[in-house]
Parts: C-alpha cells; sequence; structure tokens
C-alpha cells in the first residue's frame, strides 16, 4: 500500500490485477482489503463465483433509487387489491449479475467520474 500511494502522490499509476477479493482478504484481512478498493478508481469487474465478493463490488459500483410495489389481495372484500410504493435502493449490478457473467463479460467502472460510468463489454465472435 505504501508503493501505491507513494506512486499516486508522484503521478504514477499501479495496475492491481486479483482473480478475487478474497484472495487480497486472505493476504491482509479485511483491512487490506478496504485500502485496496479505496485507492482504485477504475476496476475491471469479471464473474465472481463468491456471493460475499459479488456483494462487495456491487456495492462498490452503487446503488440508484427505485420504487418498490407491495400489494395485498384480500378475498374478503370483492378481490380487491390495495397495496404501496415506496422508494428503495437497489443495485446498479445486482450481486446475481456479477456471479452470472459469462467469459468475457463484465463491468467496467471509473469512480473518478462524477457520474459512474457502468459499461458492459463481451468479446466478440472470431
Amino acid at each position: 500500500m505504501n508503493l501505491i500511494n507513494q506512486g499516486r502522490s508522484a503521478g504514477i499509476h499501479a495496475v492491481l490485477a486479483t482473480q478475487s477479493i478474497s484472495d487480497i482478504a486472505k493476504k491482509g484481512g479485511d483491512a487490506l482489503v478496504g485500502q485496496v478498493l479505496n485507492n482504485c478508481n477504475n476496476f475491471i469487474i469479471q464473474r465472481q463465483n463468491n456471493h460475499d465478493d459479488a456483494e462487495i463490488l456491487s456495492k462498490l459500483i452503487g446503488t440508484r433509487d427505485s420504487f418498490q410495489l407491495t400489494s395485498q389481495i384480500d378475498k374478503l372484500v370483492n378481490n380487491r387489491t390495495v397495496g404501496s410504493v415506496r422508494t428503495a435502493k437497489e443495485f446498479i449490478v445486482h450481486p446475481e449479475v456479477i456471479k452470472g457473467f459469462r467469459q468475457g463479460e463484465g463491468v467496467l467502472l471509473n469512480k473518478s467520474l462524477d457520474n459512474r460510468t457502468v459499461l458492459r463489454f463481451r468479446r466478440g465472435a472470431n
């Protein structure tokens, strides 16, 4: 982490690559995971088999406002449906989507932009 921090202050950028967040945690625990994620601005996220890793990455990508609908059917009063609408937050990219990426699919995240740009890429046919 010292090398990354010193390089960044000198205008030198590092490229870090790992198979999973669990690999980082294995070497240095949650503290190192936090340091690495907080010191990186660009991420290429591909399929993760571990749900916890996929959820951490979904949280990193962020959330957006959404609406959740609820309904209740009361069969005693003319089969009338009642419900409610409330605001909620939902993942921009859900952990299940990250776990389901096929070969060559993923998300590119650049945190330094004011509005995060999330792109999907997929390897073209040969």
